[in-house]
């Protein structure tokens, strides 16, 4: 990832430097690094990714086992129970 004043520059897309000077979208492809350099532009490494199937961001996972939840009192909050008119089970 290109910075240019400390903002991201995307690649294939025109920018203008601090300048005024404009710069077509393949510049940042076709020019040196010694020429990104000259103007301003620097190279960060891309931000950490993660994969969302098992973390809500970086370094936050989701949990992945199942658990009961309970109250204060350590009781649990949903407990399944058969209902006979029904036939089947029902939250209590």
């Amino acid at each position: 990832m290109f910075l240019l004043n400390g903002q991201p520059l995307p690649l294939d897309t025109e920018f203008t430097d601090a300048d005024g000077n404009r710069y077509p979208a393949t510049w940042l492809r076709t020019s040196t690094l010694e020429e990104k350099a000259a103007i301003g532009i620097t190279e960060a490494p891309e931000p950490e990714r993660y994969d969302d199937r098992f973390y809500w961001g970086v370094g936050n996972p989701k949990l992945l086992d199942d658990r009961e939840e309970v109250d204060q009192d350590g009781k649990p909050m949903f407990v399944k129970v058969y209902d006979p008119k029904t036939e089947s089970m029902v939250d209590s």
